[in-house]
């Protein structure tokens, strides 16, 4: 399904395909060794059945799950479903080298040559929403399409960019990187939000 550029093969949900809007988050980078194409795929499934934690993907869970991923414990408490949140997106990481360590610099040629790889990915998966983790990340994707809408609440923003891929606008969320300094989850919950309204008017 996927050219000999794609070296670190995408999670795609089950649920996927039949989700409105379809959101595909992207990662910056792995730094496992293993050999394998799967290794995204090995560890979304390792999360969702409780195998390891991360908190990483605790943050995404909850800025990007819709109350259909959470299940009813007491009228007063609900816990996240991962495997309902994971069925229904897909995670793709940008860089698709391995990089030795989460400090490590990116070099310039990894940014250049992943470019294409991404492309790739848009034109399969054809995503309505990529959520951008890491401001670096997000100015380093290729530089075909236009600004999109500026996202704001309070004194905070969320800037996007749109791509048209066969006709179709995808919307690129530039979000921190839950792993940085400073990174406030709450925050992002409320940009997120803002953004689906303005999303569903635009459709």
């Amino acid at each position: 399904m996927y050219s000999d550029k794609i070296k670190l093969l995408p999670w795609e949900g089950s649920n996927y395909l039949e989700q409105n809007p379809k959101i595909l988050i992207l990662g910056l980078s792995i730094y496992d060794k293993k050999k394998s194409k799967h290794v995204v795929q090995e560890y979304i499934e390792g999360l969702i059945n409780d195998d390891w934690n991360y908190p990483f993907f605790t943050k995404i869970q909850n800025i990007f799950s819709n109350p259909n991923h959470w299940d009813e414990i007491t009228p007063e408490r609900y816990a996240l479903n991962k495997k309902l949140f994971w069925d229904d997106v897909c995670f793709y990481e940008y860089i698709q080298e391995r990089m030795d360590n989460p400090k490590q610099k990116v070099p310039a040629k990894y940014w250049e040559n992943s470019k294409g790889a991404f492309k790739e990915i848009l034109q399969k998966l054809k995503p309505d929403i990529v959520i951008a983790l890491g401001y670096e990340m997000y100015m380093n994707l290729p530089q075909e399409g236009s600004e999109g809408i500026l996202i704001k609440h309070g004194n905070n923003i969320m800037e996007t960019w749109k791509y048209n891929i066969s006709g179709n606008d995808t919307y690129v969320c530039q979000v921190q990187h839950p792993s940085s300094v400073g990174f406030k989850q709450d925050i992002w919950i409320k940009l997120f939000e803002v953004f689906l309204k303005k999303f569903s008017k635009l459709k």
